[in-house]
């Protein structure tokens, strides 16, 4: 059996960063939306670091 290899908080937190810079460009597509969620679904990891810095990312977005 294959195992995916380990990702730090660190790498996932990363991903996450860049997933949000995408989603706010005005490039976002379709596709773009299709790789998000199938990252999300890869693993908790994935949706913890999304929702950690998306929260940081709209409440900093308030305080403008």
């Amino acid at each position: 059996m294959a195992t995916e290899p380990m990702q730090t908080r660190e790498d996932a937190e990363e991903a996450a960063a860049t997933w949000i810079a995408r989603r706010d460009s005005s490039a976002w597509t379709e596709a773009d939306a299709t790789a998000f969620e199938a990252w999300l679904a890869q693993s908790t990891g994935h949706r913890v670091a999304w929702f950690r810095l998306n929260s940081a990312w709209t409440e900093a977005g308030r305080v403008r």
